[in-house]
């Protein structure tokens, strides 16, 4: 009867030659491999920033298909920042129907000479999720900011994300991942774990930046599968790919698409979910000392019904009166003409002027600017 050779205590593998080759790390080499993998994900983010160089050009704005490429917004807010003030909010601020130069931070700049605003709008960033993106990706910004509030997110209890059910919408990693009250974000535990932990490291951010602009939203083995003729260190870029300089949508006036009046709902503030986190945002910049300038819509209110209108005028005043006692400046500009919306929230090009100088002829503006400007200068001379 053949006996079954005993077990060894010294795992390896024997080659032919009589090399062996150990299957099991020791204490002291687990120390410096997992020393040497820290090491590379630590250093990978700034690395990278040499290998893909960024370009700040005075109208700049993040691509709309790189809308969830929030370290590439991170670096351009940073850069930015330095010397310009940042306008952050949704696509109002981005300019869904306007060209780069058009929007907002383009009119401000040509009607008020010697001002430096940048764009920091992004696509479909809905107060719950921006919440997330101010909190981790622009803590490089000092100084003068202008805050953009879009009611419109609280118009209906499917946007304010109330709706007990699974609902498809933007930039769910920014929300906050375990608030209960998000009723139409249905991610399982593990799903919201690995958000939280992306978020608040570097080197994941810079994964979800290559896997966003070079392999449509997959991860290379996904991607690897689908093109198995490529080879995906190809895809890497050396450069970042500027803005196009075009409308996102094509620019039609909102009475053309918009057949008869809508009767928004406008929930109750104090229920509202897309409200309690644009004051948490508010809160997160004067925390950091950020001289902080708020603009209240305006919304489209010649697509409203009366009673939506109404109910619209009720809200803005709850909105001012919060901001008030918040000791934060803002504004509540007036409806633009008729002709210069593209749907119920967004001004085509000539509403962003007409807002543009709604704002110059506030003295509370003007002299919000002429103190930054003048920070600015001190920090360049310094």
């Amino acid at each position: 009867m053949t006996e079954l050779p005993s077990e060894s205590t010294d795992q390896s593998i024997t080659t032919d030659s009589g090399d062996e080759f150990p299957l099991r790390l020791n204490l002291s080499q687990w120390f410096v491999t997992v020393a040497i993998v820290v090491s590379v994900a630590w250093a990978a983010p700034s690395v990278w920033k040499w290998v893909e160089p960024f370009e700040e050009t005075s109208d700049y704005r993040l691509p709309v298909d790189w809308s969830e490429d929030y370290w590439t917004y991170q670096r351009h807010v940073n850069e930015a920042a330095k010397s310009k003030i940042m306008i952050v909010g949704d696509s109002v601020v981005w300019g869904e129907y306007v060209r780069p130069k058009e929007a907002l931070h383009a009119c401000l700049n040509k009607e008020m000479p010697g001002s430096v605003f940048a764009n920091g709008g992004v696509n479909g960033m809905h107060p719950l999720a921006l919440q997330g993106l101010i909190d981790w990706h622009t803590r490089g910004v000092q100084g003068g900011l202008l805050l953009h509030c879009n009611l419109l997110w609280t118009s209906s209890i499917e946007r304010d994300l109330q709706v007990d059910e699974a609902v498809s919408f933007n930039h769910p990693d920014l929300l906050p991942q375990f608030n209960s009250r998000i009723a139409s974000y249905r991610a399982n535990t593990e799903r919201r774990l690995s958000t939280v932990i992306q978020e608040r490291f570097g080197y994941r951010q810079l994964v979800r930046h290559w896997r966003v602009t070079n392999f449509a939203f997959q991860n290379i083995p996904a991607w690897s599968i689908e093109h198995p003729y490529e080879l995906p260190w190809r895809r890497f870029r050396s450069t970042a790919t500027p803005p196009k300089d075009k409308p996102h949508s094509k620019p039609v006036v909102w009475s053309k698409k918009i057949r008869r009046p809508l009767d928004l709902a406008w929930i109750d503030l104090k229920v509202s979910n897309q409200w309690l986190a644009f004051q948490r945002c508010v809160s997160i910049f004067q925390q950091r000392g950020n001289d902080l300038f708020v603009v209240v819509g305006p919304i489209n209110e010649h697509c409203l019904t009366a009673e939506s209108r109404e109910r619209y005028h009720q809200r803005t005043a709850e909105v001012s009166r919060w901001l008030s006692e918040q000791n934060v400046c803002h504004i509540v500009p007036t409806t633009l003409p008729t002709d210069e919306y593209g749907d119920a929230s967004h001004p085509l090009a000539k509403g962003y002027h007409s807002l543009a100088l709604q704002l110059r002829s506030s003295v509370e503006f003007q002299d919000w600017v002429l103190a930054n400007r003048q920070e600015f200068s001190i920090a360049t001379e310094e």
